[in-house]
C-alpha cells in the first residue's frame, strides 16, 4: 500500500471501497486530476502504476464518493492525502513519495552490522527528540524552539555515557503542528516534518546504533488526533468519522479506529512491520495498548514473530488497566516481551511519601507491594516515572504532574534527592528492564512540556542541559552511571528472581537477596525512613554460615551528595547477623561471599 518505486514508475495503491472512482495527481503531472485513474479491485483497493514519477515528488488522491445512502452523500473531487504515504510536508501537507531502498543504502542502513540487544540486556533510556536540544546548551532550535533528528543525534554520546544501550523515543510520527508531545498522530507511516525528513530518521537510527544504542519506537495505535485527521472521511463516506472509524466509538483522548476491520488491522500490522522493514529499529513501545483490540496486538506480534530477522526485537505493551489483564500477552505464543504498567512509579512515589503523611510502615508496605509485582522479569522499571507523569500541558497548573525530585520536595531539598537516587538504584535493583525518562537522571525541575507554555514565572520546559551540568545534576548523573555499570557488571541482576529477606516495619529497612544458582549473588538493603544508622548501627539478620560483603552501591555516597556512612572493611556476619551503616532514604547493593570458601552465594547454600 502507498507509492512504491520501481526504477523509473511508480506503484500507487490505495483502501477507498466507497469511491466510484479514484485518481492519483502531483507534481510529477503538474497537478492535473483527471490524468492517472487507479482501478478497482473486488475488495476495494484501488492502484495503478504511473511512469516519471521521482523521489520527492508530491502528490494526493481525488476521490469521487459513489453516492446512494445517507452515509454516502456522492460527495465527488475530495483531495485526500495517502494514508501510507511514507512522508507529508507537513500535518497538513501533501503526501511526498519515498525511495525506501535508496535511503536505507545512502543512510547506511542497508550494509549496518548492529546486533539488536539480547532479551535480558535492556538499559533504557527515554526521550522526546523535539525537546532534548534548544533549552541551555546554546542549540539553535529555530522560532518554534523545536529540536530536530540531526540535533538530537549530537546528544546520543551523553545518553551512552550514562551506560545506556538504548534510546525509546517518544512517537515520531506526523503530529499536528509542531513541538507536540507525539500522542495525537495525525499520520502513522510520516515522520514528524518538524524533525526532519525520513532520511535524516534513516541516519539518526544508524548513528545511534554506531554510538552503541538501539532504538525503540513508541507507537500509537489506539487513537487518532481530532487536528489535522486526514484519516476521516477518507473516502466520501461519514458514518462515525469514514471507513477507518466506523464503529470504532472512541477513545479518551480521540477517535479510535475500527478495529474490527481486517483492512484497519492490516493498516495496523503494516506499520509495525514499516519499523523494522524500513527504520531497522530494535523495538516498539505500544502505547496505551489496553486501548486496542487484542487481535490487532496478537497480528502485530505474529508479524514480527515471523521474520527470522527480527527474532530479537523487543515488544512493549503499555497497559493502563489491571496487570492482570496484560499476562496472557507475556506467555500465550507469540507473545510480547515487556509491560510498562502504571503500578511501579505509583507505589515507589507512595513509598517515599509523596503526596501522603510521612508514616515509616505505609512505605515498607508499598516496597513490599512494589516487589511483589506480578511479571517481575517482565516489568519496565520507570520507578522515577516517564514522560506521563513529568507532563504539564496546563502552564504549571496540572497537578502532581511533575519530575520526581519535584514531587518529593524539589531538587534543593537533600531528601529529594536521597529519595529520587534510591529510586533510580531500586529501579537497578529489582527484577525487570530500568527506564529512565529523560531530566530523571539530573534532578531536572519542575516539569517537562516540549514547547513554551504560559508559564509567567518559567516558560521554557525542555529538557534543562544548566542543571543537568550543575553540582546537583552532577552527583545524579554519577549515581545512575554507577548503578548502571554495576547492572552490567553483575549478571545476576539481569537474570535472578528476588527473595525478600528481611522486613523491619518499625524501622523503615527491607532487604532482598538476588540470588543465582552457580552464579554471583546480590544482597539490596532499603531504608525508606529518615532515621539514620551510622557506625555500623543497624545489626542486619541474614542467616546461614559466615559469610562476607562488599559494597558495590551506597545512593547516600559523598560522591553522590550523601552523608557518606563509612562500613566496616571487611564486612562480616556474626552469629548470622550484618551490621551495616544506613544513611536515611538509602539503598546498599552489596556482593555476597560465603567466608570459608570465597565461593558466591547460591539459592540451595542460603537456605
Amino acid at each position: 500500500m502507498g507509492a512504491t518505486l520501481d526504477g523509473s514508475a511508480c506503484h500507487f495503491r490505495t483502501w477507498a471501497p466507497n469511491a466510484e472512482r479514484v485518481t492519483v495527481m502531483g507534481s510529477f503531472n503538474e497537478w492535473r486530476d483527471a490524468e492517472f485513474p487507479l482501478r478497482r479491485d473486488p475488495e476495494g483497493t484501488w492502484s495503478t502504476t504511473v511512469s516519471g514519477v521521482r523521489a520527492a515528488d508530491e502528490y494526493l488522491y481525488v476521490i469521487d464518493n459513489r453516492g446512494g445512502d445517507e452515509h454516502n452523500p456522492g460527495t465527488r473531487g475530495l483531495r485526500r492525502v495517502d494514508p501510507w504515504a511514507r512522508d507529508t510536508r507537513d500535518s497538513n501537507g501533501n503526501a511526498v513519495v519515498v525511495d525506501v531502498p535508496a535511503e536505507l543504502v545512502s543512510s547506511g542502513l542497508a550494509s549496518d552490522p548492529f546486533v539488536t540487544p539480547a532479551h535480558t540486556d535492556w538499559l533504557i533510556y527515554q526521550a522526546h527528540v523535539g525537546s532534548f536540544s534548544g533549552n541551555g546548551d546554546g542549540v539553535d532550535t529555530g522560532p518554534t524552539a523545536t529540536g530536530t533528528f540531526a540535533q538530537f543525534e549530537q546528544k546520543l554520546p551523553y545518553i551512552k555515557s550514562l551506560g545506556f544501550n538504548a534510546v525509546a523515543l517518544l512517537p515520531i510520527h506526523q503530529n499536528p503542528g509542531d513541538g507536540n508531545e507525539g500522542y495525537a498522530p495525525s499520520h502513522l507511516f510520516a515522520p514528524e516534518s518538524s524533525y526532519g525528513s525520513p532520511l535524516e530518521l534513516r541516519h539518526l537510527i544508524r548513528v545511534a546504533h554506531d554510538t552503541g544504542l538501539a532504538v525503540i519506537f513508541d507507537v500509537v495505535w489506539n487513537h487518532m488526533s481530532d487536528f489535522d485527521n486526514r484519516l476521516w472521511d477518507f473516502d466520501g463516506m461519514i458514518k462515525d468519522g469514514g471507513i477507518f472509524y466506523e464503529g470504532g466509538e472512541r477513545t479518551p483522548w480521540g477517535p479510535r479506529l475500527a478495529f474490527w476491520k481486517h483492512e484497519v488491522r492490516d493498516f495496523i500490522v503494516a506499520n509495525a512491520v514499516a519499523a523494522f522493514a524500513e527504520y531497522h529499529a530494535d523495538g516498539l513501545r505500544v502505547d496505551a495498548a489496553d486501548e486496542i483490540a487484542g487481535d490487532v496486538i496478537d497480528a502485530v506480534v505474529a508479524a514480527v514473530r515471523a521474520e527470522p530477522r527480527w527474532h530479537g526485537k523487543l515488544l512493549i505493551i503499555e497497559w493502563g488497566g489491571d496487570d492482570r489483564m496484560a499476562q496472557p500477552m507475556l506467555h500465550t505464543e507469540p507473545h510480547v516481551d515487556r509491560i510498562w504498567a502504571l503500578a511501579d512509579p505509583r507505589l515507589f512515589a507512595s513509598a517515599a511519601g509523596v503526596g501522603r503523611p510521612a508514616d515509616v510502615r505505609d512505605s515498607v508496605g508499598s516496597i513490599r507491594e512494589l516487589l511483589d509485582l506480578p511479571e517481575a522479569a517482565a516489568r519496565i522499571r520507570y520507578l522515577l516515572g516517564s514522560h506521563d507523569s513529568a507532563h504539564d500541558n496546563e502552564g504549571g497548573g496540572r497537578t502532581g504532574f511533575r519530575y520526581f525530585t519535584e514531587l518529593a520536595g524539589g531538587r534543593n531539598d537533600d531528601v529529594a534527592r536521597a529519595k529520587a537516587r534510591l529510586g533510580w538504584a531500586l529501579s537497578v535493583a529489582v527484577p525487570g528492564t530500568p527506564m529512565c525518562f529523560m531530566g530523571a537522571e539530573c534532578h531536572a525541575p519542575g516539569y517537562w512540556h516540549p514547547r513554551r507554555d504560559a508559564n509567567a514565572d518559567h516558560d521554557d520546559h525542555r529538557f534543562d542541559w544548566r542543571s543537568c551540568n550543575d553540582a546537583f545534576g552532577l552527583e545524579m548523573r554519577r549515581l545512575v552511571t554507577d548503578a548502571n555499570q554495576v547492572w552490567w557488571d553483575q549478571p545476576v541482576l539481569r537474570s535472578a528472581p528476588l527473595e525478600v529477606l528481611h522486613v523491619d516495619e518499625d524501622n523503615g529497612v527491607v532487604a532482598f537477596l538476588r540470588i543465582r544458582d552457580g552464579g554471583d549473588s546480590m544482597l539490596c538493603v532499603v531504608n525508606v525512613a529518615a532515621s539514620p544508622w551510622p557506625n555500623q548501627g543497624y545489626s542486619l539478620p541474614i542467616g546461614g554460615p559466615a559469610r562476607s560483603a562488599r559494597v558495590l552501591l551506597d545512593t547516600q555516597a559523598a560522591r553522590y551528595g550523601g552523608p557518606g556512612f563509612e562500613q566496616a572493611f571487611p564486612l562480616t556476619t556474626t552469629d548470622g547477623r550484618m551490621a551495616l551503616s544506613l544513611a536515611p532514604w538509602s539503598l546498599l547493593l552489596l556482593a555476597l561471599q560465603t567466608e570459608a570458601s570465597h565461593t558466591e552465594v547460591t539459592a540451595a547454600s542460603w537456605r
